[in-house]
């Protein structure tokens, strides 16, 4: 078969007994340390960062959306069978029947000690309703980018009800949330941009092109990135479908 042709994920396969292993690498010399943890999926890191801890000892911190348990995952299918065009075009297909796992996701925080050798997983609250929802993109405060943070802004999808695809803010520290939704819209995965001259986490606004099927048009939407309230629409002549890993640049 012509490349085009074949499945995406005919290559993959998930092994979910085998361990996670992290690679902690020195910019500086290349020496590196290898932390183990038990079987895991995710895509996209949120955010990393170094600290100290109380006994002195140098930490790196990495907090990812992660499957919540690798149990009722068909290990023979990979994560990515979802793009295969023959689920895209088939009148049969059921995502919650499917693929319901992946929407049972706990953001979890690996923590590997440099001085030990130890890593350590804990798992953040699920401070969303409703629980069984696929979260991912997820987006921070570029000036927050690798060093200690609490606020993450996510893309969400609700399979289980109306189909719906939102936003989601996580506050990890606070452990709150706060959602957007509506029906039959569909953003994209937001973008934060800060407020200039702002010194809050959360002191600016979220931007995500947000497409309507019933006018079959897009809108870029401007929301207060606090509490998520629409506060601006921006019309767009043309149609921007799904896509992911947008960027804000400054003038400057």
């Amino acid at each position: 078969k012509q490349w085009y042709q074949r499945r995406v994920a005919v290559g993959i396969v998930f092994d979910d007994k085998a361990p996670t292993y992290i690679h902690v690498m020195a910019i500086k010399d290349g020496s590196f340390q290898t932390f183990e943890f038990p079987p895991f999926i995710s895509v996209h890191i949120i955010n990393s960062f170094e600290r100290v801890n109380e006994n002195g000892e140098t930490e790196i911190v990495v907090d990812y959306p992660t499957l919540t348990t690798m149990e009722g995952f068909n290990h023979d299918r990979c994560y990515y069978e979802i793009l295969n065009i023959e689920y895209m075009l088939s009148d049969q297909f059921s995502y919650m029947k499917d693929f319901k796992p992946l929407n049972d996701v706990t953001i979890r925080r690996f923590v590997m000690n440099l001085a030990t050798g130890k890593g350590e997983v804990i798992d953040h609250p699920k401070t969303w309703q409703p629980q069984l929802l696929h979260v991912d993109f997820p987006f921070v405060n570029d000036n927050f980018r690798g060093k200690p943070f609490c606020i993450v802004y996510f893309h969400t999808i609700q399979w289980d009800n109306r189909n719906a695809m939102g936003i989601l803010k996580l506050d990890l520290c606070k452990q709150t949330s706060v959602g957007w939704d509506d029906l039959n819209l569909f953003p994209v995965e937001p973008v934060f941009v800060p407020r200039p001259g702002g010194t809050e986490e959360d002191d600016g606004v979220l931007l995500s092109p947000v497409y309507d099927p019933r006018t079959d048009g897009s809108e870029l939407y401007i929301w207060n990135a606090r509490n998520l309230k629409v506060i601006a629409k921006l019309s767009s002549p043309v149609r921007v479908p799904w896509t992911n890993h947008g960027i804000w640049l400054p003038e400057d």
